[in-house]
């Protein structure tokens, strides 16, 4: 199996500083669009929010076993990069962000603010379902 190291947007660009930053998606309907993180390793909202409260023990602490998306998936072996120690560091030298301390209350505040940017009728399809595509391939619901 290939070992497989996500180095970000230094894929795109080239540049060494690059390395581990990631596009920050819209907010629009986020809380429709789960997994979350830039990997799918956060099943629920509320996790990758206290993910980025810090990033760090974030990081040192993760439980893989909550990823949504498997590395088998993509023919990569994801979980060596967690298990090389010089990767790990590299990794943890990237995160920007400072530890934020913010109380219960502050955090149920972001979850519904990320709610208010959900328009419920994304969620049922609002432009509705496809008859046909122009492939020609049965198209499911």
């Amino acid at each position: 199996m290939t070992r497989y190291a996500d180095r970000g947007l230094q894929y795109v660009t080239g540049d060494i500083e690059d390395r581990y930053r990631f596009r920050t998606p819209s907010l629009r309907n986020v809380t429709l669009t789960a997994p979350y993180g830039h990997s799918g390793a956060h099943p629920t909202l509320v996790g990758i929010v206290r993910h980025h409260l810090d990033p760090m023990a974030g990081l040192m602490r993760y439980d893989r076993a909550q990823a949504m998306l498997m590395p088998a998936q993509f023919g990569a072996d994801d979980w060596g990069t967690m298990e090389d120690q010089d990767t790990l560091l590299e990794i943890a030298a990237g995160i920007e962000l400072p530890p934020q301390d913010l109380t219960e209350g502050e955090i149920a505040d972001i979850l519904d603010f990320l709610t208010a940017l959900t328009d419920i009728r994304a969620a049922k399809g609002r432009l509705g379902v496809t008859k046909t595509v122009p492939s020609g391939l049965p198209v499911e619901n």
